[in-house]
């Protein structure tokens, strides 16, 4: 006894030139591939976003291991630009920096790109025995741009670690 058909074939997915692929089962790996993509889809979904570490609240953490300064960008050097950034981060518990802003700039957009390149390079010492996703509290730092020497001093915001940098021109 013919029984009908319950799947309409007759659409374009079921057409002759897939009917190869559409009797296929699924193999062990395709299997295992779907089930491992949808746990990490799950989990990155289900996770909490790290809470924000209270100033002190882990001592003087984060301590800096390794940072390096910005390298002005060669249209500033060309034309002996001298400018200052601004910009705040932040470090996570294995001492990534994981955001970064930037605040102020002048010229505008001139060096917001050394800073921020520099600081996702930096890396500080990471914070041991906290079971919990951290970020520590926002740090503010003052990067001053100038030329052979600085003359007078740039007044920058108060608490604020500040580099200043006498870059030579090119020649």
């Amino acid at each position: 006894m013919n029984q009908p058909d319950p799947i309409d074939r007759s659409s374009r997915w079921h057409s002759p030139a897939r009917a190869g692929r559409a009797g296929r089962t699924r193999g062990p790996w395709s299997v295992l591939i779907a089930s491992l993509l949808a746990a990490l889809l799950h989990g990155a979904c289900a996770s909490t976003p790290p809470r924000v570490a209270q100033p002190g609240e882990f001592g003087d953490w984060p301590t800096p291991a390794i940072r390096s300064l910005p390298q002005p960008p060669d249209r500033a050097l060309r034309n002996g630009m001298r400018g200052f950034a601004l910009a705040e981060y932040a470090v996570d518990a294995s001492g990534r920096v994981v955001s970064v802003r930037i605040i102020e700039s002048s010229p505008p957009r001139i060096y917001d790109g050394a800073v921020e390149r520099t600081l996702r390079q930096w890396r500080f010492e990471p914070l041991v025995g906290v079971s919990d996703p951290v970020v520590s509290a926002p740090q503010t730092v003052f990067f001053d741009f100038c030329f052979d020497a600085c003359p007078g001093e740039r007044a920058e915001p108060d608490g604020v670690e500040t580099f200043r940098m006498a870059v030579s021109r090119h020649p």
